[in-house]
């Protein structure tokens, strides 16, 4: 299964001044940390361009809830300092 096949924050994004949106680059973005919101969301905070900006992992069933409890596990080990581009793609046999 894959992050791509859950919901997911496609483009993490950072506000800049003025109330602008700024896009980043998804390859350019690393994550430094993730934690559970509740069963069904796994929040990823990301470092992008000297500013972090978060993405949200959601599942929609429990089958999907039990991936977000590996996928939490094995971002935690693996994917410290990975890109976003690197985790979404990425197939995880679980």
């Amino acid at each position: 299964m894959r992050i791509k096949d859950l919901h997911y924050t496609k483009n993490p994004s950072g506000i800049i001044e003025l109330g602008g949106v700024l896009e980043i680059d998804i390859n350019q973005m690393f994550l430094l940390s993730l934690g559970r919101l509740d069963k069904q969301t796994l929040r990823l905070n990301l470092k992008a361009d000297h500013r972090e900006v978060t993405a949200y992992v959601r599942s929609k069933n429990l089958e999907e809830e039990h991936f977000l409890d590996f996928l939490q596990q094995e971002l935690n080990k693996n994917f410290i300092g990975k890109s976003y581009n690197e985790i979404v793609n990425i197939d995880f046999e679980s």
